[in-house]
């Protein structure tokens, strides 16, 4: 009981310490307030400045990647395979097929 009653006058004093504390600050002044939030705009602007420029380099990058991918020619190859039972079929890329473990060349697969 001894320790709770402790921790409770010791929070009491911090707490009375604390309100002590903030009422004997001494007030800022005004000159000095105005110079700050004046700091705070011209730091708020730069930040804003920033973000549109980092959101337009975004906008350039997705475009520019978006002109690479369709200037290339791209070919689409279609296979069609059946498996027996549950296999799996995997083909590679010289058109060999491999079901349930059995290597097929494309033409052999053909029926």
């Amino acid at each position: 009981m001894t320790k709770i009653k402790d921790i409770e006058d010791k929070t009491c004093i911090l707490e009375k310490a604390i309100q002590n504390e903030i009422t004997d600050r001494n007030p800022v002044p005004f000159i000095v307030h105005e110079a700050e939030m004046v700091r705070a705009e011209v730091r708020d602007d730069r930040n804003k400045i920033i973000i549109l420029v980092l959101i337009l380099c975004l906008f350039l990058s997705n475009m520019a990647w978006l002109y690479v991918f369709q200037s290339y020619d791209y070919e689409t190859i279609i296979y069609t395979t059946e498996s027996d039972k549950d296999g799996h079929a995997i083909i590679n890329g010289s058109g060999e097929v491999n079901i349930d473990g059995e290597s097929r060349t494309s033409d052999n697969n053909k029926n």
